[in-house]
């Protein structure tokens, strides 16, 4: 579905009280923040349909958690040395599949297998599940002095981030905009900018 004179369509699925053209509303409002008054086309239907292979249901993250019996990790395949906040930490490397399912563990450590590395932070605990794993994040605690000096590292991760908010706004404002000039031949400008004090 999508705005007359707009391009850019959104999939909507079925939504309870079959109202469409409300849920496409909400949608647009929430990935775009604004709606129009113009009429809403239908560019396309599709129809799915989902089967399962066996008759067991998944059950959820949550109730996983609260039927687990979890116990303490085994010992690690190996150790290794990662860097993590502003030194080098010895740190266990466990095999996802050796830990099986009720498994927890203290951070810090490196959970792998054969298409993924999990990076568990120092302040981090992980409970290994039946089909996922769950890593809790420790509260910082309060009377943490942050240093007057500033991190390049964190310096550059956060120029990217803001970098990132511009370069999303160039990338949605040809997507809803109507104006030619904005749509084809793309004569716009994005930018983040902060109040300054006293203004």
């Amino acid at each position: 579905m999508r705005y007359e004179g707009s391009d850019t369509g959104l999939m909507i699925l079925k939504p309870d009280d079959g109202d469409f053209a409300s849920a496409f509303v909400q949608r647009h409002r929430r990935e775009f923040n604004f709606t129009s008054e113009r009429p809403i086309l239908i560019d396309y239907v599709r129809v799915r349909t989902i089967a399962s292979a066996n008759k067991i249901s998944e059950r959820s993250p949550l109730q996983q958690l609260k039927a687990a019996e979890l116990m303490e990790a085994s010992q690690p395949a190996r150790y290794t040395h990662v860097y993590f906040e502003s030194e080098f930490v010895k740190t266990p490397v466990y095999l996802l599949e050796g830990l099986g399912s009720g498994v927890k563990l203290q951070g810090p450590a490196i959970i792998i297998d054969e298409t993924q590395t999990i990076a568990v932070a120092t302040n981090a605990s992980v409970k290994v599940l039946q089909t996922c794993v769950v890593i809790d994040l420790e509260r910082a605690p309060r009377d943490v002095v942050l240093s007057p000096q500033v991190d390049p590292i964190r310096l550059t991760i956060f120029s990217h981030r803001f970098a990132s908010v511009a370069e999303q706004m160039g990338r949605t404002l040809p997507k809803t905009a109507v104006s030619t000039n904005i749509k084809e031949r793309l004569d716009f400008s994005c930018a983040y900018f902060r109040r300054m004090v006293g203004s």
